[in-house]
């Protein structure tokens, strides 16, 4: 990462020599072409004579890769956006572990579970065998067969007497579904190791999660079997245990069970976590030897037995053959059992390619707490946990380091590299800590973290079946990582593990709420862990230690008394080694070459000189083909680069590689992102010439933006630099300043007229409220020529810029009446509305043209908050702002969009028919947002890095703003039908379609089209419940159109909290987050989503504000007339007349609002309509 960023560095000193550095090279390389041309020829010619012969011999014989080049398709090292194309060819039958013949639609992640997953290994071919001959058993001795029929005809009459040659083992299933995945997979290995037929439980979900796996038969018990295993425990007089305990079977003293004599139609095997001496004889030889005669073994495990199996010499030279591998038990068996049903499998893909696909590397972090303190098992918030997570992530650098810069500092090392976390937790609280850590910092070398969590189901629910599905999902995912993270102990994590074939970190279980020191480590295989594995020596008979007896079972990192089993160390060229450091799959290959950490799964055993061969003459046709390809795709442009001159076809190839490095298409995550270049003007608005480190939103802002914004008027550019002499002429810091505040501290009126004349916004109420005030402050001060100054309060100087070259429009903390601003009310004598009514200030005696003998006041205040009062709403009139035009000092106060109003003031029309023309009346607040409001560098930086970690890609966003104003509809399905209602009546997103329906639409959209278009959805909330509800609409079901939606939501602060830094920073990202959106929906009555619409230049979908708790309004929502604010409370007065009005129908650009229908908006007469789509 240092290098990468020194590199970035280099670049910039070089900068200035570019051009003649280039122009030299290109001219020395034109000379050495025709060599060039000489050399690709011969190598050509080369590699064909190798791929007609035998292969290169190397000096010492190495172990092949797991996957031998030649198997795989050119295309299978290509980055891809969506998701892996259907027309690449994969290993579908996994080396052999699967066979042809299944029906795929009925079971479609059989075979494209390859896609989405290369193995590290390959399975032997006598494991192979072994289970085409187990598939033949199964079919032979199973559910229907007459075999079945008639040994299940003996075990209901008590006859041990097996006719049939067919001996069963039934798997009885309970606990979680990871041990359920670990406990079918020891139970088939056994069954395979014993010429078993293996049936399982089919009362627990296992038909809903997993497809059949034997061809041509049935794994689940039929409904009649003729024993009530359900009701078997660990004091069932026909557990093994205790038939040995109480001498049913080997009565004599030396066990000799074999020739005992005695054998039961059925023995129980009670081998749960939680088994005594007797049951662990089980795993002892001679009681092997026993067992094969028994016809019928009922086994009940909540374990992966597999390592003590490894240490019963009977089974050994049989599990040699087969896995020779040691390490690969697991990861073979659960690829070759374990294919999820189609409904999971739709989940799963669709997750993968709405959050995962795209991301260059993916970390995948498990998480399981074991805290059994309180009420059912806790699983946080414990800061212990998140500080572990973090430590072992960082420690280990399998995340980028968090840099400790600020944004300004940092902001040129970004990159576009994306790593996607995926976290999986019964509790969110741990997803949204990680989020918020690389959402708030940036990270050292740039690179873009995003973080997602499928599901938080707050505790376990073993016996649910849609939890259980969840979970098998999860899993998968898991196993789609490159990098993994576990939790010690935890069978989640382990069949994640297995299936993905890759090492984890492990974290170790903390003790007393304090992080292990190590936090992780990296486990010594990919096999689970033997929780409860015995400890006694059949043969010496006697206690001892089993994880020292044979080199491959050794005690586990997380269980210090459990087995596991690993690889045996083995001999390099050089000698005698340890055992080998494990490298990468191919599929993380690219990741671990900038990510040293990224390490993979077990590497492969040596196969046969023969396999040996034909690997070697499939990979040295690849690289001949690679290189053919090579060849003509690289000379014609080197022919073109060569032939010509100057330095264009240079420029040409280094943007062609950049763009390659980036990934093709719009939206792919290349920089910038606008469709067109960007204009970091704004068309005029924003002046030329400020310190772009201090605020790089200022001119990065047009970056992020697609669709191009409304070009500013040249009267109101012309206007803005006109205002920003007079803000240099009389801020802060000035004589001009100076001497104003000297008057108002010492009570005085300004000479008239002023030399300097300020309008002092207050800052007041939530964040978008006061965002639309000083935008209203701003307008009414270029329109009267007064300095603005924004009250620093509520960390206004912290969340924007200053927006004024050469000056500032924060009003000192020195200013006179500062302290009083929070007394002001509406009540407050010095109110313009209360000077009026108590005669101490007058506008009748004031014609037009005149002045009065009267003196202004030093101050007014204008009190213009939604409940001021008839005298105070008089400031929309022309003869009152003649008045208030000799007062040097206004200060206002308002949580209001005023602009509407000051449209109504006869002195105003003309000159904002100027500065707005007709076609730009519903651009106003646009105009001004852009101008006035520009994130701080750490605001920025919250904005930039989730944009880019969670939306650059999407082909389209879709922002909806979610506010309640009842907190009875904070969690209310209502309001949740009203949004989806609204989105999928106009289109806005894909339907979802009903269960029924897609239980086989899933089917066909289970494959993903290519070019398929990719929604990202942005929800704003102060809670999560309706952002996690649409969330899982779109991944429990299959839309309509097959397309793929991603949910996203930044933050949920639970409710609004006034004046808080970092909750005001968080509101003010996520505003501009949805101004970049395409498509806006959101709640009506909102300043929060009036400051996104008005950014965003968008006309949004807004949802009517629901009248009651019983019914969704109908329609659910209107298309806005514009995109201007509403100004909730106008004044309904008529200046002229002199009494009431309907100030909404006095010019055709001011019509009421229709969230508000007595507020009032600004919108273009010809295109007022809200049922436009356009």
């Amino acid at each position: 990462m240092a290098m990468w960023r020194s590199g970035l560095e280099d670049d910039e000193r070089r900068r200035p020599l570019q051009k003649q550095t280039v122009e030299a090279e290109v001219e020395q390389l034109r000379r050495r072409f025709p060599a060039v041309m000489v050399l690709c020829f011969l190598a050509v010619l080369l590699l064909q004579r190798w791929q007609a012969g035998a292969s290169p011999q190397l000096p010492c014989e190495l172990e092949r890769p797991a996957v031998a080049e030649g198997d795989r398709d050119l295309q299978d090292d290509m980055s891809d956006d969506l998701s892996p194309s259907p027309q690449i060819e994969y290993d579908r039958l996994l080396g052999g572990l699967l066979i042809e013949g299944f029906e795929e639609k009925s079971c479609r992640s059989r075979y494209q579970f390859a896609r989405y997953h290369n193995s590290p290994s390959i399975p032997y071919p006598y494991l192979i065998e072994r289970l085409r001959k187990q598939e033949a058993l199964q079919k032979k001795c199973g559910p229907g067969t007459k075999a079945y029929k008639e040994a299940s005809k003996q075990l209901r009459s008590g006859q041990s007497i097996n006719v049939t040659g067919c001996n069963y083992l039934l798997l009885i299933i309970h606990a979680g579904l990871g041990n359920r995945m670990l406990e079918i997979t020891s139970a088939f290995l056994y069954a395979l190791l014993t010429n078993r037929i293996l049936l399982v439980d089919r009362y627990k979900e296992i038909a809903d999660l997993f497809c059949e796996p034997f061809p041509g038969t049935s794994w689940l018990v039929p409904s009649d079997f003729p024993l009530n295993y359900g009701e078997f425990t660990q004091n069932s007089p026909e557990s093994y245990g205790n038939m040995l305990q109480n001498k049913v079977v080997g009565g004599s003293t030396d066990r000799s069970l074999a020739g005992s004599g005695t054998t039961p139609p059925y023995v129980y095997l009670y081998l749960d976590g939680n088994y005594d001496f007797h049951d662990k004889l089980f795993f002892c030889e001679e009681d092997q030897q026993f067992l094969q005669s028994v016809p019928w073994l009922i086994m009940r495990t909540d374990m992966y037995f597999v390592p003590s199996l490894f240490l019963i010499p009977a089974f050994q030279d049989e599990l040699s053959r087969l896995f020779p591998e040691k390490d690969t038990v697991f990861h073979h068996l659960a690829r070759y059992l374990f294919h999820p049903t189609n409904n999971i499998w739709y989940t799963v893909t669709k997750y993968y390619r709405s959050y995962l696909a795209k991301a260059e590397k993916r970390v995948a972090i498990q998480i399981r707490i074991y805290e059994t303190k309180g009420i059912l098992q806790k699983n946080g918030p414990f800061p212990h946990i998140l500080n572990q997570i973090l430590s072992c992530a960082q420690n280990e650098k399998l995340l980028p380091e968090i840099s400790t810069m600020t944004d300004g500092a940092t902001a040129e090392s970004q990159n576009n590299r994306t790593v996607a976390v995926l976290t999986t937790s019964l509790s969110s609280w741990y997803r949204d800590q990680i989020q918020k850590k690389y959402d708030e910092h940036t990270t050292v070398d740039g690179t873009t973290v995003n973080v997602y969590q499928p599901s938080h189901e707050e505790y376990q629910r073993s016996k649910n079946k849609k939890h259980n599905m969840k979970a098998l999902a999860e899993i998968y995912l898991l196993s789609m990582g490159d990098v993994l993270i576990t939790s010690g102990f935890s069978t989640f994590g382990y069949a994640a593990q297995g299936l993905a074939g890759l090492r984890p970190w492990i974290m170790y279980r903390s003790e007393n709420h304090m992080v292990p020191d190590p936090p992780c480590v990296r486990a010594m295989s990919i096999e689970p862990c033997f929780h409860q594995a015995p400890y006694y020596d059949c043969k010496a008979k006697r206690d001892t230690d089993l994880g020292k007896v044979v080199p491959y079972v050794r005690h586990c990192e997380d269980v210090s008394w459990g087995l596991k089993i690993q690889r045996k160390p083995k001999v390099g060229c050089g000698g005698d080694s340890a055992a080998p450091e494990i490298p990468a799959s191919p599929r993380i290959a690219v990741a671990r070459h900038s990510w040293p950490e990224a390490e993979g799964a077990p590497d492969h055993s040596p196969v046969t000189r023969k396999k040996k061969l034909a690997l070697d003459q499939k990979r040295w046709s690849t690289v001949v083909n690679v290189v053919l390809v090579a060849f003509v795709m690289v000379v014609p442009p080197v022919v073109v680069v060569y032939g010509g001159s100057g330095v264009a076809p240079a420029v040409w190839i280094a943007a062609a590689k950049a763009q390659l490095r980036r990934g093709a298409g719009d939206g792919s995550g290349s920089f910038p992102y606008a469709r067109s270049p960007p204009d970091r003007l704004l068309g005029g608005l924003l002046p030329d010439g400020l310190d772009e480190r201090s605020c790089r939103s200022r001119y990065e802002s047009s970056m992020y933006r697609r669709n191009p914004s409304r070009k500013p008027p040249p009267r109101l550019v012309a206007k803005l630099r006109k205002h920003e002499e007079l803000q240099r002429r009389c801020g802060p810091n000035t004589d001009a300043y100076s001497r104003a505040v000297q008057q108002l501290r010492a009570g005085e009126s300004a000479a008239e007229p002023p030399e300097c004349k300020y309008v002092v916004s207050i800052s007041y109420r939530g964040l978008g409220n006061r965002i639309l005030a000083a935008a209203s402050a701003f307008l009414y001060a270029v329109l009267t020529d007064r300095a603005l100054l924004v009250d620093p309060s509520n960390e206004m100087d912290e969340l924007f810029c200053e927006p004024f070259p050469g000056t500032t429009w924060l009003l000192p903390r020195d200013f006179p009446l500062a302290s009083h601003f929070n007394n002001f009310t509406i009540d407050t004598a010095e109110s313009y509305g209360n000077m009026l009514k108590n005669k101490v200030f007058r506008t009748d005696d004031a014609p037009a043209g005149t002045t009065t003998t009267q003196p202004p006041p030093a101050f007014a205040y204008l009190h213009l908050d939604h409940d001021y009062g008839d005298e105070d709403k008089m400031f929309f009139c022309d003869a009152d702002q003649r008045a208030l035009s000799r007062v040097q000092w206004l200060v206002m106060r308002t949580d209001l969009y005023t602009v509407p109003g000051l449209f109504l003031v006869t002195a105003f029309q003309e000159e904002l028919g100027a500065l707005f023309p007709e076609a730009e009346r519903d651009a106003v607040f646009h105009h001004l947002a852009r101008y006035l409001f520009h994130p701080s560098n750490h605001v920025w930086g919250l904005v930039t890095r989730y944009y880019r970690a969670y939306l650059a890609r999407a082909d389209l966003r879709v922002g909806i703003q979610v506010r309640n104003f009842d907190p009875r509809q904070a969690q209310s399905p209502l309001v949740l039908h009203q949004i989806t209602s609204c989105v999928w009546t106009h289109k806005l997103l894909p339907e979802v379609l009903a269960a029924a329906a897609a239980a086989t639409e899933e089917l066909e959209h289970a494959v993903p089209v290519p070019g398929a278009k990719s929604t990202a959805v942005l929800i704003t909330s102060l809670r999560s419940w309706y952002y996690e509800r649409i969330k899982g609409l779109y991944w429990d079901r299959a839309t309509a159109t097959g397309e793929d939606v991603g949910v996203h939501q930044p933050s949920h602060e639970g409710q609004q909290q006034f004046g808080k830094r970092s909750h005001d920073g968080r509101a003010w990202a996520e505003m501009y987050l949805l101004s970049l959106c395409d498509v806006l929906v959101t709640s009506g009555w909102s300043t929060f989503g009036y400051v996104a619409q008005g950014l965003g230049g968008v006309r949004p979908w807004v949802l009517h504000k629901p009248a009651n708790l019983t019914s969704v309004p109908d329609p659910p929502c209107f298309r806005d007339a514009s995109m201007e604010p509403c100004f909730h409370s106008p004044h309904v007065y008529d200046c002229k007349l002199k009494r009431g009005a309907d100030t909404g129908k006095m010019v055709p650009h001011v019509r009421h609002c229709e969230d508000i229908s007595w507020g009032l908006k600004l919108v273009d007469p010809k295109h007022s309509t809200s049922t436009d789509d356009a």
